[in-house]
């Protein structure tokens, strides 16, 4: 009840987590996540509702809330001087079955005025496990309109080279769970950065929370990075402050 009651009252708000290049030293892009402020018990996260959203069948509806505002809000700061950066929105396997998405997306990127290309969906490595065809079908049709896909949780959902194969992946997100303990997942975590250069796939490296973490992956060759280490999500005028300050950061360093 009051999940349906919170999209009609606008009680969702959007955070945003930069992602970093650290070899240009600019933000490559902000992950969208979505929160509701919910009017007795505070700001609840998506874990706590996002599959209830799904069981009850609203979750496009959320999704389209979701997608067109952090659409809006990426199209402002392209115009407020930060052009090339990019956005990423998590979507479920149920959002991507939906037989309404594509023109959905395709109404949320029109309405923005944002290119295609600037927009990635992030799947959870199961969903592409599961093989489902709507899903494999939904990615090839917005892939070809210019939109890309990043794999959430990379290593954690027996994904195999056949099936990244099959989907229009463009990236894949290393798990902030082999992150946060290197010391025990290290020699899987070398296979998962050469699985993926083998294969021609951008990474992110997601979770980062301290220095040694950071130098250990670049190290490795990796140049993506999300986590505390940078920036919790953020809201937007707190993002936008921080992408700002971010540049100077950089400029002065150079």
């Amino acid at each position: 009840r009051d999940l349906l009651r919170a999209i009609t009252s606008q009680e969702f708000v959007v955070y945003y987590q930069p992602q970093i290049d650290t070899r240009s030293r600019t933000v490559h892009g902000v992950e969208a996540l979505i929160r509701w402020q919910h009017p007795e018990r505070g700001l609840v996260g998506p874990v706590e509702f996002i599959s209830l959203a799904e069981e009850r069948g609203i979750i496009l509806e959320i999704g389209e809330w979701l997608l067109e505002h952090a659409l809006e809000q990426v199209s402002e700061w392209h115009r407020a001087g930060f052009p090339d950066l990019a956005l990423s929105v998590n979507a479920t396997p149920r959002q991507l079955e939906h037989p309404e998405l594509v023109t959905t997306v395709q109404r949320a990127l029109n309405r923005s005025g944002l290119d295609a290309h600037s927009l990635k969906f992030e799947i959870v490595e199961r969903g592409i496990v599961e093989e489902n065809e709507r899903v494999r079908a939904a990615m090839h049709e917005l892939a070809e309109a210019g939109i890309r896909f990043h794999v959430d949780d990379f290593g954690t959902g027996g994904a195999a080279i056949t099936y990244l194969r099959n989907f229009p992946i463009e990236t894949i997100k290393v798990d902030r769970s082999f992150v946060a303990d290197l010391a025990r997942h290290e020699g899987l975590v070398r296979g998962l950065v050469a699985f993926a250069e083998n294969l021609g796939l951008k990474i992110i490296v997601e979770g980062v929370e301290t220095e040694s973490q950071l130098e250990f992956f670049e190290g490795l060759g990796c140049r993506l990075y999300q986590g505390f280490y940078f920036a919790k999500p953020l809201p937007a005028e707190d993002c936008f402050r921080f992408l700002g300050d971010f540049r100077l950061q950089s400029d002065s360093a150079n």
